[in-house]
This record gives C-alpha cells, sequence and structure tokens, in this order.
C-alpha cells in the first residue's frame, strides 16, 4: 500500500493490494480520500474487504470526516483526472450520500458523471460494506444509483452488485407481517417480533456475508420473543416463487429452527431450508483467504463450533406423516480423503462407519444410518457423537476406531464433545471407552434414552459384576483446570430435586451426566473472527451512520449471555465467622446425595425471613458514559495514574485482552477492575464500594458502570466456581429450587480447582460469563488461591439446590441470563438439568470446611435473596 500527502491536506491512498493478496489484474485502481493518517488507518480494514470491481472502474472512497468539507473537491478532482487519464470509463463512489441530490447542491455522484463524463454507482445513503465485500445501504427507499452520461440516473436497490433475489424483497415492507418487524440485512431480510430490541448491537444480520442466488430470510433477534411458524410461512408467501424456493432461514436469535422450519413446510406445503446456524466467512489456517462456513453462536453471541450438517430441507408431512429432514449441506469431520457411502455417510472401515448429523456426528456398523438421527436437535454449546443403536450390543472392535476418529476431530470441536453411547457395551468395552474419555478429554453418556427424556442405566452383562456409572467429571478429571475461555450454557434439559437416603447403587434415575465437561484445546486460526462485522464507511455531519439492527441508545451494550443479579448486603459482610466446634472422635455425618428424578417435586420450604436486598441499579449489560469515566477519575485521585500505569504495562505484555481494549475508554474501564481488586481502603476500593451501596450513595453508580464495562473486556469463564458463604442461616439453606440470589455490586470467586477450603457454607456456581482477571496482573492477585473469577454488578444466580448439614452446607447455584424469565417456585427450568448435573458431581470434589484465614475476605460472604420482578437496572 503505498501513500501520499499534500501539506496538511488529506491523505491520498493508492491501494495496489488487498488484505496481503494481489488485487485480480481484471480490478481497477482504490483511492480512499481521508482527513489525517489516523482516519485512514482506521478505514483501511473496510477499504480491503471490498469487493473487486471491473478492470476500467476506479473505486473511490470519501471518509465521513471529508465528506462535507468545502475542499473535498480540490482534494477528489486529481484523482478523477488521474483516473479519466488512465483509461478509466466508471467509478464506484463510496460517498455517504453521494448519489442524494440536495436542495442547491446536485448529487456529487451527478457532478462525477458531468463533468468527467464517466458512468457512476453511489448511494443516496449511508454505507455499509458487508463481510464478503459487497456494498449495502441500510435504509430505504435511498439504495443505490447508477449515473451515466446524457441519461438520467436508475436505481439499483439497496445492494450493490445487485442480487437475483434483489426484486423480490423490494416489496416487503416493515409492516409486511402483522406483528413483526421486516427489516433489510445485507444477505436479505430480518423478521422478528416487534416491539424494543434488547441485545439489537448482538445481532447477526449485518454479518452475514451475501449469497447472490440465495435470499437469506433472518429469524428473530437476541432477548426478542421466538418468531413462530404462521409469520414465517406469511412472508415468506409474499416472496415470488422463485425467491421463495431459494430462501434459507437462518437463527438470528442463537436458536434452533428445526422445529419451527418443519411447520413452516407443512403450512406451505413445501420444502423449507433451515441452515443449522449463522453463515460466516472464516479465515482458512494456512492465512490464504477466507471461505464460507456455518458456525453456531453462543449465548454470549460470540462463535461456538461448526455443526458438519450445514442446512437441511424440512419437507411438509404427508398423511399426517412427519417426514425427516433431508441433508442439503455439509462437511466431513476430518480432513483427507475419505470415501463416502452416501451424503454424511464415511466408511471408517471395513465394519463401522460415521454419518454427520444435525447434533453432531453417529458412529455405528456399516449398513444403515438411523433415521432419528438426522433430527436429533443440535445444542450451540456441545457436540454429540451418538454411538451404536439402541437395544442393540456393541462390539469391542468398535473402540480403537472410535479412538482415532476423535484424535482426529478439530481441537476446538473435540474440546465440547460428548459421547452418547446408546447401545450396550461389555465390561471390557467399559473400560475402553473411559479410556478413550480419559485420554481425549471427553465428556461421557453410557446410557440408553427413556420415553421420558431421562438415561436409564443398561442392564449388567450376564455373569458379570454391576458397576457404577463413571461420571463426565471422572473420565476428565482436569476439565474443571483447564475450563475453556468461551462462555457457552449448558445444555438444556429438565429435572427436580430432592433428598433421600443414600442407596447402596446406582438408582435408574441418578443424575446424567453433563454433556459440559471441556478440555482445553487451541483454536484454529481465524475461528475466533467467524463473524466479520459489516462495516460503517460513513455519514452526514462527519460521523459513521449506524445501520437498524445497531440501534444506539444510552446504556447497556449487548455483552455475551449478559447477566443479571442480587445486591450486597447492608451491613459489612464476612468471611470469619466462627465455625461450630466438631469432635475429633464423632464427625458430622456425611451429606446426604441429591437425588434426580423425573415425577417428584422437592419438599415445600418454610417461609424463610428474608434477608434484604439492595437495589439493583447497574446490571453485567451496562456500557459505561464519559461521565461515569471521569466520576471515578476525579475519585481516585493519585491512584489513577499509579493504576493507570499498571494496566498499560500489561496491555503490552499480556494476551488475551479484548482488542479494542487499547483506547481510552476501555483503559478506564480496566482501571476501574483493577482498583476493586487490588485497592483495600479509600475510594474505589472493594470495602468503599460496599459502604456506599450499603448507604445508597449516588456516587457508587458511576464506579458500578465502569466495573460492569471492563469485566466485559476480560476473558469468561465456564465451569465451577466456589464462594465461601460464612455461615448462612436456615433460611438461607433451605431456598427452594428457582429462587434467585442477587448482588448489586461484583461477586468473587475462585475457580474450583485450586481454591481453599472455605470458612463453613460455600456457594458452587456454574459459570458461563464470569470474567477471569488474573490478565490484569503480571502475577496472579490471589498468590496460592486459586483463579480468580467475578462475576459483573447485578449478575442473577438461580438455586438448583443445597447439600450437607449445617455450618458445611453447599447451595448450588447457576448463573442466569439477563432478561430470561423467573423459574417456577420449587421446580428447575430445562436449562438447569446440565448446570446442576456438573454442580452435584463437583460436590465431592470441592475442598471440606477449613481456617477461617484460608479464605480471601473480598471473596466471601453471603448473597442476597431477589425479590421476583425486581427492576433491572439503569437505562
Amino acid at each position: 500500500m503505498r501513500r501520499w500527502t499534500t501539506g496538511l491536506g488529506p491523505l491520498w491512498t493508492l491501494v495496489p493490494r488487498l488484505g496481503g493478496t494481489a488485487r485480480s489484474a481484471r480490478s481497477g485502481p482504490v483511492h480512499l480520500l481521508a482527513p489525517d493518517a489516523d482516519e485512514s488507518a482506521r478505514l483501511a480494514e473496510t477499504v480491503d474487504a471490498l469487493s473487486d470491481g471491473e478492470r476500467d472502474q476506479a473505486t473511490v472512497v470519501v471518509a465521513a470526516g471529508l465528506s462535507d468539507s468545502p475542499s473535498v473537491w480540490k482534494w477528489l478532482t486529481p484523482v478523477l483526472d488521474e483516473c479519466r487519464r488512465s483509461g478509466i470509463t466508471g467509478v464506484r463512489l463510496l460517498w455517504a450520500g453521494g448519489g442524494a441530490d440536495l436542495p442547491g447542491r446536485p448529487a456529487p455522484a451527478r457532478r462525477i458523471c458531468d463533468t468527467w463524463g464517466m458512468e457512476v454507482i453511489a448511494p443516496a445513503g449511508p454505507v455499509v460494506v458487508a463481510p464478503d465485500g459487497s456494498l449495502f445501504t441500510p435504509t430505504g427507499p435511498d439504495g443505490w444509483w447508477h449515473f451515466s452520461p446524457g441519461l438520467g440516473p436508475r436505481p439499483l436497490g439497496l445492494r450493490h452488485p445487485v442480487p437475483s433475489w434483489e426484486d423480490a424483497v423490494a416489496r416487503l415492507t416493515p409492516d409486511a407481517v402483522g406483528g413483526h418487524v421486516v427489516e433489510p440485512v445485507p444477505a436479505g431480510v430480518l423478521i422478528r417480533t416487534a416491539g424494543p430490541v434488547p441485545d439489537a448491537e448482538r445481532a447477526v444480520g449485518a454479518s452475514i456475508p451475501v449469497d447472490e442466488h440465495r435470499l437469506a430470510v433472518v429469524v428473530g433477534s437476541p432477548g426478542t420473543p421466538p418468531v413462530p411458524a404462521q409469520a414465517l410461512a406469511e412472508l415468506l408467501a409474499l416472496l415470488p416463487a422463485r425467491a421463495r424456493a431459494t430462501a434459507r432461514l437462518v437463527p438470528g436469535d442463537g436458536g434452533d429452527l428445526l422445529g419451527t422450519g418443519q411447520e413452516t413446510a407443512d403450512l406451505l406445503g413445501t420444502e423449507v431450508e433451515v441452515v443449522s446456524g449463522v453463515p460466516a466467512l472464516l479465515e482458512r489456517a494456512d492465512g490464504t483467504g477466507t471461505e464460507g462456513a456455518v458456525v453456531l453462536i453462543g449465548a454470549d453471541g460470540e462463535p461456538s463450533w461448526r455443526p458438519y450438517v450445514e442446512a437441511v430441507a424440512c419437507r411438509p408431512a404427508h398423511d399426517g406423516t412427519a417426514s425427516a429432514p433431508r441433508v442439503l449441506r455439509w462437511r466431513p469431520p476430518v480432513a483427507g480423503p475419505a470415501v463416502a457411502s452416501q451424503d454424511g455417510v464415511l466408511a471408517l472401515d471395513a465394519r463401522w462407519q460415521v454419518a454427520v448429523t444435525r447434533a453432531g456426528l453417529w458412529v455405528g456398523p456399516q449398513g444403515g444410518v438411523p433415521a432419528e438421527a438426522s433430527g436429533r436437535a443440535l445444542a450451540r454449546e456441545t457436540m454429540m457423537v451418538h454411538v451404536g443403536l439402541p437395544g442393540r450390543r456393541l462390539d469391542d472392535g468398535l473402540w480403537p476406531v472410535l479412538d482415532t476418529l476423535m484424535e482426529r476431530l478439530e481441537p476446538s470441536v473435540q474440546a465440547r464433545t460428548t459421547l452418547h453411547v446408546l447401545g450396550s457395551c461389555s465390561a471390557q468395552g467399559r473400560q475402553l471407552l473411559r479410556g478413550i474419555t480419559e485420554r481425549r478429554g471427553l465428556a461421557l453418556e453410557y446410557r440408553r434414552e427413556t420415553s421420558a427424556g431421562f438415561a436409564a442405566e443398561e442392564p449388567a452383562e450376564e455373569g458379570t459384576e454391576p458397576e457404577q456409572p463413571r461420571t463426565a467429571a471422572q473420565a476428565a478429571p482436569h476439565a474443571e483446570a483447564t475450563a475453556t475461555e468461551a462462555p457457552w450454557h449448558a445444555s438444556p434439559m429438565s429435572v427436580r430435586i430432592r433428598r433421600v437416603a443414600a442407596p447402596p447403587a446406582p438408582a435408574p434415575d441418578a443424575p446424567a451426566v453433563p454433556a459440559s465437561a471441556t478440555r482445553k484445546a487451541p483454536v484454529p486460526p481465524g475461528f475466533a473472527q467467524a463473524l466479520t462485522a459489516s462495516r460503517s464507511v460513513g455519514g452526514p455531519a462527519g460521523r459513521s451512520v449506524p445501520v437498524p439492527w445497531q440501534v444506539s441508545r444510552e446504556g447497556p451494550a449487548p455483552d455475551p449471555a449478559g447477566i443479571a443479579a442480587p445486591a450486597p448486603a447492608p451491613a459489612r459482610r464476612t468471611a470469619a465467622a466462627p465455625v461450630p466446634p466438631v469432635s475429633p472422635v464423632a464427625p458430622p455425618p456425611p451429606p446426604a446425595p441429591l437425588r434426580i428424578t423425573a415425577e417428584e417435586d422437592p419438599p415445600a420450604p418454610t417461609a424463610p425471613a428474608r434477608r434484604a436486598a439492595l437495589p439493583v441499579r447497574v446490571t453485567p449489560l451496562h456500557r459505561s458514559s464519559p461521565s461515569d469515566r471521569q466520576a471515578i477519575q476525579a475519585l481516585a485521585g493519585e491512584q489513577w495514574w499509579q493504576q493507570q500505569a499498571s494496566v498499560t504495562r500489561t496491555l503490552m505484555v499480556v494476551p488475551g485482552l479484548r482488542p479494542d481494549s487499547r483506547n481510552e475508554e476501555a483503559h478506564a474501564d480496566l482501571i476501574a477492575v483493577r482498583c476493586f481488586l487490588t485497592l483495600d481502603g479509600g475510594p474505589l476500593s472493594w470495602t468503599w464500594l460496599e459502604r456506599r451501596l450499603a448507604v445508597g450513595a449516588d456516587d457508587a453508580l458511576p464506579y458500578l458502570s465502569c466495573l460492569a464495562s471492563g469485566l466485559r473486556r476480560l476473558p469468561s469463564y465456564r465451569g465451577v466456581v466456589v464462594r465461601d458463604a460464612g455461615v448462612l442461616p436456615a433460611e438461607a439453606r433451605i431456598l427452594p429450587p428457582g429462587s434467585e440470589l442477587r448482588e448489586a455490586g461484583p461477586v468473587g470467586t475462585l475457580a474450583l480447582a485450586g481454591a481453599p477450603a472455605p470458612v463453613a457454607d460455600r456457594y458452587l456456581i456454574w459459570s458461563v460469563t464470569g470474567r477471569r482477571v488474573r490478565g490484569l496482573f503480571a502475577s496472579a492477585p490471589v498468590a496460592g488461591k486459586g483463579e480468580e473469577v467475578v462475576f459483573a454488578p447485578g449478575t442473577r444466580f438461580r438455586v438448583l439446590g443445597t447439600h450437607g448439614p449445617p455450618g458445611a452446607t453447599t447451595v448450588l447455584l447457576r448463573e442466569v441470563a439477563e432478561g430470561d424469565p423467573d423459574a417456577r417456585a420449587g421446580r428447575h427450568e430445562a436449562q438447569d438439568r446440565g448446570a446442576l448435573a456438573a454442580l452435584t458431581q463437583a460436590v465431592d470434589r470441592a475442598p471440606g470446611t477449613g481456617a477461617a484465614a484460608s479464605w480471601p475476605p473480598r471473596l466471601a460472604g453471603p448473597l442476597a435473596e431477589r425479590p421476583r420482578e425486581d427492576g433491572d437496572g439503569r437505562a
């Protein structure tokens, strides 16, 4: 890339290369006009992403900061003169509003066309560069216009180049479907339920590359109610037959659209394509460019894993009989040459085969794939490998073949794989299977499915001793210590909990092994950047123009799987509560185990005397404002500059922090977090914050805002964490499942691996977006105490159950996503099961009670009960 500057004027950049590869010889030059070098650098990535133009067409990008300047033509004229001298006959003008005539000012595109005699393509509104390099204008009826010498301007539509379905979506108005909003996105249209969009900035519509021949219908948006099949059928019916036949349904809220797609197909009486995840552009591992892919989006809005079945066709039912979905596009699970006996089925050897499914893979004997395999629901956090056929014996010769297959899986997929063995195993087969899970760090389920959806222990082989089922935690003993940093929710399953006497052998309804045990594994290059964000080139008034699905607003910004939570106690919390004396010869009885049942409700608790919770005024999704950052800087005084120096040094040497953490706003937020972690007294210390919250002081709000914002910039932790609760009162130990705890301030915890013994009672918490804070330190801030994980202010924790006697009680909690509805009192919701199973298995691994001095005071103390239907933070 060559650059020239002339005096104090704008930077004029000629771009002969894009993305490190030579620009096509058939492509014309690209010129970028920006007011200064900083603006030029900011737009460099956008310019590099542009798709190639034609050889006799130049691309001219005019930055927003220069578009309204009266001297813009002084710098644009020599560029256009040079283009004409070099034989250029057309201009692609990326100038926001460059194709719109205004009172007293003809459109810049018209002026170029008339003066230089060249054809010009320009937008009448803002400019967005889609991930594939095509151009989009999100506001209609402006769109792109084609200016030709001697002719009037001709409208092209909202997209350039013009896809084959452009005219089909042009007829769709925002209110085309009653009770829903239809919005244009680069790859097609988005349909969502009418109303506010709480997580607008996490919407994926702008990140989908454009397919010239296939229309994308993005269904739903994060935080909004699901779109019913009736609305989708109504929308598709408005399209011409040719566009409807090539339309594909894309999940915009991260969910699974298979059921909705099937209903839509039944309503329309025709096949409907359902994409398993979100189409995206991924960087190739060898760095030679990008390739199209389908990725699943986790609860935090980040890419999770790539499904092997990328799209299926839902077929309408005939004579009341539903048909299994038909696989349309799939990818092989392992690299290298493989022989496919049929679509999606690969031979592993002469006896065994692997088939791709929506849930992941099926491995079994050659000769056919079970019909139900293609219809299994996918989980955006877990890749399921189903093995064998229900009720059929699995030969021990399968296990070496399965081990080789697991070894060849992509590391990022292997890290979230669960083996679900459907067939029956011999005793030796189980031992071999356990060896596979231990070597590969896989979660394991070797129980058959029942009609109720629970796992039933398979009968012991005749002549052998029945074996205790091995849990995922036992199969992968190091999984907790190396929990992955990518956040995602546990698999949604439903359980209820009650206390029973310890049985001599595993009960048929014992808790299933969680599908969430993972091991740390490298992520392929470019996978974290799977969803390439669309870029706004600029707009009027010298600023970027937000697209409709990126609603600009004061207040919370969407965060990966945001959570909301209870408030700290008015009185100073203490971790050094006395431990009841225990006789050395008469230890307390072992805690009664938890038993999961499909039909019994937990016992009705007595009405507790509730501890008052402080008002929650800042939630995990909150974003700090300039006034917030100014306020905490004034409070910090000299401490601010000391902490700023530490944060600056850390950002230079510690990898893993968010890429935007080098700007002034990010620095202030991270300084706030470091103050909370390191100061024991004075303004901005954790003790100061608790005192200010206890008296309801408003000067705590800017600090909470910056803490919430700063924590969001740190990597998340998925797994079990522990917090010392001190000695809990009786009413806090018998809260029914579905109750919630919530603190107004941050909640500190330690990862289970390496955590010291608690003083007395404790919380075990299933963390999804708790933040790892060690990246802010050259060494761990709590040396020798395990890894610290901090939850943002306002995080919600749902009670799943309790375990153990007074003075050694473990309260099992699950982090709850912001905006999730309250659970029914005394019951578990669908998403609780996976977390509950993992927590139940972690109870035995957690350290017992210990000395009061062993636990850091900042990471200790009881959590307040959240009142039902409390407020969810300030605007």
